[in-house]
């Protein structure tokens, strides 16, 4: 399983409803996406070649750190107008922020395999990021979970519904912490 592709469906089920009223710094978070942008190549994080820590144990990518890689060229951030903020401050409700993702019209970046990192995708990524940061040991227990029983991406699974509740308790207090300039702050230009 490919951890930027989890990346970008694992909290979909574990956060339903989050963020909704969420106001840290100058932005509402939204609920994280469920954008899935597919397998990525190895210069993304990969696929899982059988040696050392299983996929699942690594973590999550933040692609600020990724942004830093050489090959990357700082290519990937920002990925969304500063203009979005204002337009998903503007909002009541995570329909409307999402709309206002979509809506960015930064261009997006050619990550390989056909998968293109957006505004959404950015913000998507980061927030999933910054709420595995902020529960490692029970992200790390949920990912294991979804692969351990070949859930795939579909990481709401029966069998990981324990692992799922968990990831949740501990995630829903961290997630308004996530608009620094290592997470969601990274996306915009400011």
């Amino acid at each position: 399983m490919n951890k930027l592709t989890i990346s970008l469906t694992i909290f979909a089920m574990a956060l339903t409803g989050c963020g909704d009223d969420d106001r840290p710094g100058d932005i509402v978070i939204p609920d994280s996406g469920t954008t899935d942008m597919g397998p990525v190549g190895t210069d993304m994080g990969g696929t899982d070649s059988g040696s050392g820590p299983r996929m699942c144990e690594e973590g999550l990518p933040n692609l600020v750190e990724l942004n830093m890689d050489p090959m990357a060229m700082g290519m990937l951030l920002p990925r969304c107008e500063a203009g979005t903020v204002d337009c998903i401050n503007d909002c009541t409700d995570t329909a409307c922020q999402t709309a206002c993702l979509e809506a960015d019209t930064t261009p997006g970046v050619d990550i390989g395999g056909g998968q293109v990192l957006n505004c959404e995708t950015c913000f998507n990524v980061q927030f999933n990021a910054c709420l595995f940061d902020a529960c490692p040991s029970e992200g790390t227990a949920l990912l294991c979970c979804a692969e351990d029983n070949g859930c795939g991406n579909d990481l709401g699974c029966a069998a990981c519904s324990a692992e799922n509740s968990t990831f949740g308790d501990c995630a829903m207090p961290a997630a308004s912490g996530c608009f620094t300039p290592d997470y969601l702050q990274a996306c915009f230009a400011m």
